[in-house]
């Protein structure tokens, strides 16, 4: 959303590039699902990730998302199905994803369709929680009992 240190950098580049009419860096968004809404493609950009809830939150309002293929990311990011992937660090291929996506409303249609129905209950975060827990609980439960 154009928050961290890079923050001033990117400003810098959308404004020399003339791009300010075409990119939005709101900073903190304190309502994300009414923010994502009103988006065409999310882009995901990350090199480490474990599952991140803004591509989890960004597919169930049913906006497709290109991202980089990193660690949770393809449980829920299906190339081809509700938007695409590529290999951290290939920012030809991100912007190759985004500009198909964008370049053709059938397509930004069809993948939008599915990934409204992508992000199950299996991905709320309540569920996340709980499943986090029972996993915890069992590895320390090992780690007591010496397995």
């Amino acid at each position: 959303t154009g928050e961290g240190p890079l923050r001033a950098r990117v400003e810098r580049e959308v404004r020399d590039r003339g791009l300010g009419g075409r990119f939005r860096l709101p900073g903190w968004v304190t309502e994300p699902a009414r923010f994502l809404r009103g988006l065409d493609v999310y882009l995901s950009t990350s090199r480490f990730e474990g599952l991140p809830r803004a591509v989890v939150q960004a597919l169930s309002c049913g906006v497709p998302v290109v991202a980089t293929a990193v660690n949770g990311v393809p449980e829920v990011v299906r190339g081809g199905r509700n938007g695409f992937l590529a290999d951290p660090g290939d920012e030809e291929a991100l912007a190759r994803g985004a500009a198909r996506i964008l370049g053709d409303s059938k397509l930004r249609t069809r993948l939008s369709r599915v990934a409204a129905r992508t992000a199950g209950p299996e991905f709320e975060t309540a569920t996340m929680v709980r499943n986090l827990g029972i996993l915890y609980k069992s590895l320390l439960k090992n780690a007591v009992s010496g397995q």
